[in-house]
């Protein structure tokens, strides 16, 4: 009987690791979310705007065009973004909040370097995680 206990309490251990090892912020490193969303702030950083634009999800690419999206867009504001959080409502879809450093000029005032945190949703089609904007 024993024994029995010791074979299922393995297997119940085994199922929950698996079950675990494809979501986000899982033990053991950055997950693929958060390099994907870490790389795209990294471009934005970068005032590389059209590369940024890639990490749009497919649907969102279908009806935002580059041209749009970089009117949206204030290259060289950031600093600097960096994801502090990772909460996952499924296995599709996750919010990610990103630790923002960013610069801010108030008229007649020197430049100021500001922070906040931004909440993203993200969400996984065809294997890949894709940012999706809200509008």
């Amino acid at each position: 009987m024993r024994r029995n206990m010791k074979v299922f309490f393995s297997a119940l251990a085994v199922f929950f690791l698996a079950a675990c090892a494809d979501l986000p912020g899982k033990a053991g490193g950055p997950s693929a979310l958060e390099k994907r969303a870490e790389a795209r702030w990294e471009w934005l950083v970068q005032g590389k705007v059209a590369e940024a634009y890639a990490y749009l999800s497919p649907a969102t690419r279908e009806v935002t065009s580059l041209e749009k999206y970089s009117g949206s867009i204030k290259p060289g504001r950031w600093r600097s973004g960096t994801v502090s959080k990772v909460t996952c409502a499924s296995k599709e879809v996750c919010s990610v909040e990103v630790d923002l450093r960013y610069f801010f000029r108030p008229r007649g005032s020197p430049v100021l370097e500001l922070s906040k945190t931004l909440s993203e949703t993200w969400r996984k089609d065809a294997g890949e995680w894709w940012f999706v904007p809200d509008e």
